[in-house]
């Protein structure tokens, strides 16, 4: 909803890839941490996009969640048409956003520049059941230090 505000648009998603895979492969030290993973539990590893009307990508995010925790938790995850946030709260799972870190980092699409990252879970009533890394294209927000607030 935010970056649709942002966009002053409808903003449509690209799914890159949605795929399953044990912990230990994951190669994502925050998410195993922020959701407390251990072992060989198999988890979702999702890449998309969220575009404007336009085709430009305005983010780039990484969606991890262990499989099996719950089947709308599943079928969100592995719904490739909507965003998460959406397939989550159109099935009636709840949840509650906390911010888990923000920054700077290479933007994917051009790793000469920088752009700001948001990370954070998405907390059911047993704790974090979904860790989200969101990278804003620098296109549409800053990521200079000295960029003025708002």
């Amino acid at each position: 909803m935010l970056l649709q505000a942002a966009a002053q648009a409808s903003l449509d998603i690209h799914t890159d890839a949605i795929e399953q895979i044990h912990t230990d492969a994951l190669g994502d030290a925050e998410a195993v941490s922020a959701l407390r993973l251990q072992g060989e539990k198999l988890c979702w590893l999702r890449h998309s996009r969220l575009l404007t009307p336009d085709g430009a990508t305005i983010s780039f995010n990484t969606v991890v969640a262990p499989r099996a925790h719950d089947p709308r938790l599943d079928a969100a995850m592995n719904d490739p048409a909507q965003p998460l946030g959406f397939a989550l709260s159109r099935s009636g799972f709840a949840t509650v956003r906390r911010l888990y870190d923000v920054g700077r980092a290479r933007w994917p699409a051009d790793p000469g520049r920088l752009c700001a990252f948001k990370a954070y879970t998405m907390q059911g009533p047993e704790g974090a059941v979904v860790f989200v890394h969101e990278k804003y294209s620098p296109d549409w927000f800053s990521a200079a230090l000295d960029a003025p607030a708002g």
